[in-house]
């Protein structure tokens, strides 16, 4: 089963690059410097930031159904502009490198079912979910801290 693995637009943050720690407080935001290695996963790119970039931790609405799934959680997101990362059929090691919690969901946003695994067994748990046809899309989240990683649709 072929599919798509899609980082975030970065538009909606874009008003926040640059602004002072203040300023972004203002806006339910905040900076961080890159301090370690895979720390910090840019939800634009759906890649680790590299020590000394600059994060901004978010909150962002992932599942804006009006039913009762309908979610919002903090993410980072690179304080750069830059084109949404597409994967087609492989797995960001952002993702690969991480335990994550997977979720299922039918075109009323509803969820079919949901599973903790460790990111290397994340493609094979894909192909098994969009082999169902009820499947709409996957949501990725880190399992840890529950952040929004990636949305999987069919390709």
């Amino acid at each position: 089963m072929s599919y798509i693995i899609r980082g975030i637009d970065s538009a909606p943050f874009e008003h926040l690059f640059g602004l002072s720690d203040q300023e972004l407080q203002q806006h339910g935001a905040k900076r961080y410097i890159v301090d370690a290695d895979n720390a910090y996963p840019d939800r634009v790119s759906v890649t680790d930031l590299a020590i000394g970039d600059t994060a901004l931790l978010v909150n962002y609405e992932h599942l804006p159904s009006s039913g009762p799934y309908r979610s919002q959680h903090a993410i980072f997101v690179a304080e750069r502009s830059a084109q949404a990362s597409i994967f087609s059929n492989t797995i960001p090691d952002a993702l690969k490198n991480r335990l994550l919690s997977v979720r299922s969901f039918d075109h009323d946003c509803l969820m079919l079912d949901a599973e903790v695994l460790e990111g290397i067994e994340l493609a094979r748990w894909i192909e098994a979910a969009l082999a169902h046809s009820a499947v709409a899309f996957i949501q990725v989240h880190t399992a840890r801290r529950g952040c929004f990683m990636a949305q999987v649709t069919r390709d």
